[in-house]
């Protein structure tokens, strides 16, 4: 591999090459792959959407993923970072690693400021010792405030708080979505397979053997879930009624909807990015790269959930 600069958060990396792909692996930014034309086009055009990039394959690799940029997902992935100013959605991120790197209460995390502020989606060092003390003021953290590698501890509050989110070890994703003949085929070849070969299991009640209230089961079944798929084709209002559900829990949503379906969403859902698919072939597609992306992979085996 040679010396190269990372084309995305435009630091040292080494970089590879094959007849389909370049390979980088930066410290910042993980391990990931860039088509030839993206290199020699879409980098060239603007840097902005390249650096939001940056934690979407660090995150990837965090979660034992490659993920492999071209032209027809760059815009789409770089979409799914949190904006610029969502100071409590990279809060969230960043306590969320420190708990993976803390294992277990009393045991420190350690942290690099130089090389993981991708990790929450930050834009530099300096956004994510901001991030720190947000943490730190809201007592999540104890830190004594130093600068590059540090180790840090979460408190007993910061470990409460950080179980309110999803168990990171659930192999469970709830579909939100409209149960008729022109969903099947999404259904069946676009989202039930994505999500199980990033090595969860998908949940939909419809599918679900059960005794209890519908309503009861569902809130079960979305409080135990890793994340939430809602497809809004039919503007269905249970799916966003069970959106709700998972929003209001702090669970991750990922948003899809067909191209081709008449009528505008409800104008609460336009600010969250969506997977919009044509085909259920480029829905699976899409749909497990930011799974990849956002949540990383899950802790079944592709073999074993697909069965």
């Amino acid at each position: 591999m040679a010396d190269e600069t990372c084309p995305l958060c435009r630091k040292p990396a080494t970089k590879s090459a094959d007849a389909e792909w370049y390979r980088f692996a930066c410290d910042r930014c993980g391990r990931f792959k860039v088509s030839e034309d993206l290199i020699l086009n879409e980098f060239r055009l603007s840097g902005k959407p390249a650096a939001r990039l940056s934690g979407v394959t660090r995150n990837a690799f965090e979660g034992g993923a490659t993920l492999e940029l071209t032209t027809t997902n760059f815009e789409s992935l770089a979409a799914t970072t949190p904006a610029t100013n969502d100071v409590e959605t990279k809060a969230k991120l960043l306590l969320r690693h420190l708990v993976r790197r803390s294992k277990s209460p009393g045991e420190s995390a350690e942290l690099d400021l130089e090389t993981d502020y991708p990790l929450c989606h930050a834009a530099s060092d300096g956004e994510l010792h901001f991030l720190l003390v947000t943490l730190k003021e809201r007592g999540w953290i104890k830190w004594t405030g130093t600068s590059g590698p540090q180790r840090l501890d979460l408190t007993a509050a910061g470990w409460s708080e950080s179980a309110r989110a999803p168990r990171e070890l659930s192999e469970k994703a709830f579909v939100a979505m409209w149960f008729d003949d022109r969903t099947i085929k999404a259904w069946l070849h676009g989202i039930k397979p994505a999500i199980e070969q990033c090595g969860y299991r998908p949940v939909r009640m419809d599918a679900e053997e059960h005794n209890e209230m519908i309503d009861d089961q569902i809130q079960a079944e979305i409080r135990e879930s890793r994340f939430l798929v809602a497809d809004l084709t039919g503007q269905r209002p249970g799916v966003y009624f069970e959106a709700g559900l998972a929003i209001g829990r702090q669970i991750p949503v990922i948003w899809i909807r067909d191209k081709n379906d008449a009528g505008d969403t409800h104008f609460d859902t336009r600010q969250y990015n969506r997977i919009e698919y044509e085909t259920p072939f480029r829905l699976c597609e899409a749909l497990d790269l930011r799974i990849r992306a956002t949540i990383g992979r899950g802790p079944l085996n592709p073999r074993e959930s697909a069965s």
